[in-house]
């Protein structure tokens, strides 16, 4: 049940992150420019593609950061439109305004954890106890 700690640990970091990121963060309409390719963390699977996105921020200044999700084939196609959400002071680190893009990974991770926790609290009421004399 100690291992379940560990993706509970890591669920609860990615969403305080997650929380903060969202708190400090501005929304902008985004369109896609182009999609480049970059090789994954496994070899055996072939590349990613990672849409790059154009936005412009309040004072007008056009930005152009690759997306935070990606994906083969590529998630999103040149021209479409997305909704981003970006920090005022970290302008690249721009992410998909959706629930799939903020929330998936600590979710997987917190889900893993409760999943464990679960089946181990329920092995260990089965397991027969020595009575004590």
């Amino acid at each position: 049940m100690a291992l379940a700690l560990i993706p509970l640990g890591l669920g609860a970091r990615l969403s305080l992150e997650r929380q903060g990121f969202i708190s400090e963060s501005r929304s902008a309409h985004a369109t896609v420019v182009d999609v480049v390719q970059k090789d994954g963390r496994n070899p055996d699977r072939g590349p990613v593609m990672y849409p790059m996105l154009q936005w412009s921020d309040p004072d007008g200044l056009v930005h152009v950061s690759q997306s935070n999700v990606g994906g083969f084939p590529a998630p999103l196609a040149v021209g479409d439109d997305v909704a981003v959400l970006y920090v005022q002071s970290r302008p690249d680190d721009v992410r998909i305004d959706s629930v799939v893009s903020l929330w998936l990974e600590p979710a997987i991770y917190l889900v893993t954890s409760l999943v464990t926790l679960m089946l181990g609290l329920w092995l260990w009421r089965r397991t027969p106890r020595k009575k004590r004399t």
